[in-house]
């Protein structure tokens, strides 16, 4: 743990907690502050993934999807080092629930992945795997077999 007192140049304080500035991860980017203990646990939940979660260098910018840099300052002290295609897909939301699919792939949780969208067709990653796709006419949207089966990081992604 990282005493407060004696911040290290690569250490600030921000708004009332501390940044490592060097810290690779989430878990070594924000120390505990002085006199509080990190929860206890599993290091193979989901919580655990996310203070694993490698982070670019301290002060990288952020991206759009469409490889503009966002300029709002003040607004993140952190950016995940996780690509993100080139589709506006990623809104608040879906940060976290992509966050989840990619912890349940690694986890090797399949059929735990899926999403639910707004029509209430339920979108389960074990279809995809097995060389479904989605298919949209109108408000409907159903499987239609069009691949091969596979389970790739490249074809989950």
């Amino acid at each position: 743990m990282i005493e407060v007192n004696a911040l290290p140049e690569e250490v600030q304080e921000v708004s009332g907690y501390t940044i490592n500035k060097s810290g690779e991860v989430l878990s070594s980017r924000f120390p505990v502050p002085n006199g509080h203990k990190r929860t206890v646990i599993d290091t193979s939940s989901f919580g655990s993934f996310l203070r694993k979660l490698k982070l670019k260098l301290h002060g990288a910018t952020v991206k759009t999807y469409s490889g503009g840099v966002k300029t709002e300052d003040g607004i993140y002290e952190a950016v995940v080092d996780l690509p993100i295609g080139t589709k506006d897909l990623h809104q608040c939301a879906d940060a976290v629930t992509r966050l989840r699919a990619v912890y349940l792939w690694q986890s090797e949780r399949y059929d735990e992945i899926h999403f639910n969208f707004t029509s209430g067709f339920r979108a389960d990653y074990s279809k995809w795997m097995a060389g479904n796709r989605m298919m949209i006419d109108g408000n409907n949207t159903y499987w239609k077999m069009k691949a091969a089966a596979s389970n790739t990081y490249q074809s989950y992604w």
